[in-house]
């Protein structure tokens, strides 16, 4: 099969170490021996960090250098914490390979680290991260914040590994050379693996028996080391999140559970740019129909401002008075499928029963019908029967549909997704919206589902704008709101992107039902004021509309 490397490089972050350095340094040159020896590598090198120790550990660091050309020792003047102190050797390591681990050596490093390589070489990974077999060790405390925080992180950002901050992680340069972190505490762990994850390389963990440290001292638990972890969580999150998955650079796509089992890579054909190269911004105005001066204001800012695309809210008041007013322009259309809110429902309680109560109302808002949901009293059938007699609806008008989205982002919960994706192919629909949320709360929960969403419809071929914006500042988009959330998409390296958003004419007698709280006309105002018609123009964007995505994504016929 060939070698990993030719050369490695083992990182150990050392902050008042005394007690522990000496041992770390003989089993790192016993393993790398070993590997040698194996020809696995040919030669190696061992990188200190000390992160301005106050006991001896400079000293003794200096002087192991000093009797080994392999052992190379970086001072820090100032204590710049675990992330810091990985940065730096990260960055002064010269090897084909890295590992960074702690000098306390919380597994045995030649049983490790040779099962690592061997691994690596075997799954052509591009990290290697170790868990620990068992964690209650170090007392129910410990292992409680490692099942929440490896929780937090698996459902915030969508990666499934077992044991994030486990210090064994054994990383290709490749990956050094294209992911660069920022972390200054031990999120870092986290960060890297997100980064790398989405970037596309290739993960795979496996177990070790778990050492705790006897030696020295560990901040890990600690009220102040916590509460950085979270400060830096939700600092980072809005740009981790902003990262679209890329292809895997090894190709692989399965599932990882255990051991030598891969992370799944999403596959990326969203991200294609638009026209020249540029990126598809999509502006979207919801729930045209609602009543008719909503379906005025969305006119309005399709004509004077850069709304390309709307989407029908069927079962609303206003659509029968404004369906044929989409006839004549060149707005793209979707449908805004619902089964809560205000409106009754399309078809009769006796058609869709577990849609509605006793007075044939549907649910009032998304919180009552997910409690429905959850306990099993919502029939999928009954969905499909609505959905369907909305989209007809629209059709019936003439309409071409482009995509599909729900109300109140229902189609995030898998029981709705299912049937809306299921619903997209029965109608030739070729796109549907994937909501994203920056926000820490409810964002997490929103983002889980939008990927779990967006690997569903990849694998039916219905297609998406890589990034989105808008739940976050639903009601609230005017014209600050807007240049925020383009800027904020401009950033994003996907190729098509979107923006929702609810204009309509500030003075509606009709809405006085809908108790949103929305700010109908500060949207409007917004969406054709000429400041953020300048700043689409300034961040490259070109305008267009979900059809415009799925004719991106098919290529030109023959």
């Amino acid at each position: 099969m060939g070698r990993v490397a030719t050369s490695l490089s083992i990182v150990f972050p050392m902050w008042n170490e005394e007690s522990s350095i000496l041992l770390a340094v003989d089993a790192a040159r016993e393993a790398v021996d070993a590997l040698v020896a194996a020809g696995d590598i040919d030669g190696y090198e061992i990188v200190i960090v000390d992160d301005a120790s106050t006991d001896a550990t400079p000293m003794m660091a200096d002087t192991l250098a000093a009797a080994d050309p392999h052992v190379t020792v970086i001072h820090h003047p100032a204590n710049k914490g675990l992330g810091g102190s990985i940065k730096t050797g990260l960055a002064g390591a010269t090897g084909d390979l890295v590992l960074y681990t702690d000098a306390d050596l919380p597994c045995d490093l030649l049983e490790s680290l040779t099962r690592a390589v061997r691994l690596m070489r075997i799954y052509g990974a591009d990290i290697v991260s170790a868990y620990r077999h068992d964690r209650t060790a170090e007392g129910p405390r410990r292992a409680v914040y490692t099942f929440a925080y490896n929780s937090l992180i698996r459902v915030g950002f969508g990666l499934r590994v077992r044991d994030v901050n486990f210090a064994f992680k054994l990383v290709r340069r490749r990956v050094l050379d294209q992911v660069a972190v920022s972390s200054e505490g031990s999120f870092i762990d986290a960060e890297l693996l997100i980064r790398a994850h989405r970037a596309g390389f290739h993960i795979i963990q496996f177990g070790v028996d778990y050492f705790p440290r006897t030696r020295g001292v560990s901040t890990l638990s600690s009220g102040a080391t916590i509460a950085k972890i979270v400060a830096e969580m939700a600092r980072l999150r809005p740009e981790l999140a902003a990262i679209d998955p890329a292809v895997s650079h090894n190709g692989h796509g399965a599932e990882p559970t255990v051991a030598t089992h891969r992370l799944r890579r999403r596959n990326s054909a969203h991200a294609r740019p638009g026209p020249a190269g540029r990126k598809l911004l999509i502006v979207n105005a919801d729930d045209y129909g609602l009543t008719p001066a909503v379906s005025e204001g969305v006119l309005r800012a399709h004509r004077d401002g850069i709304v390309t695309s709307t989407s029908v809210l069927a079962l609303a008041s206003g659509f029968a008075a404004s369906a044929d007013w989409l006839e004549s322009c060149a707005i793209g259309v979707g449908v805004h499928l619902a089964v809560v809110g205000e409106d009754p429902p399309m078809l009769a309680a006796a058609e869709i029963p577990t849609l509605v109560d006793r007075r044939g109302r549907l649910a009032d808002n998304y919180r009552s019908f997910l409690a429905r949901a959850i306990a099993g009293r919502i029939d999928p059938a009954d969905l499909a029967r609505e959905f369907r007699a909305q989209i007809e609806a629209v059709q019936s008008r003439r309409l071409t549909v482009d995509h599909l989205d729900t109300h109140q982002h229902l189609h995030l919960w898998p029981l709705v997704r299912n049937v809306v994706l299921d619903l997209a192919i029965a109608y030739d629909v070729g796109a549907v919206r994937v909501p994203r949320s920056t926000t820490f709360f409810p964002g997490v929960g929103v983002n889980f589902l939008a990927h779990r969403l967006a690997a569903q419809a990849t694998a039916r071929g219905i297609v998406y704008p890589g990034q989105a914006a808008g739940i976050d500042e639903a009601g609230r988009m005017d014209v600050d709101a807007i240049r925020g959330a383009l800027a904020r998409l401009a950033r994003t390296s996907v190729g098509a992107v979107e923006l929702s958003a609810h204009p309509g004419e500030a003075h509606d007698p009709d809405r006085s039902r809908y108790d949103w709280n929305y700010q109908w006309g500060e949207e409007l105002t917004g969406l054709t004021s000429a400041v953020v018609r300048a700043d689409v123009k300034r961040h490259g964007f070109s305008l267009g509309t979900y059809a415009d995505l799925v004719a991106s994504q098919r290529g030109p016929t023959a």
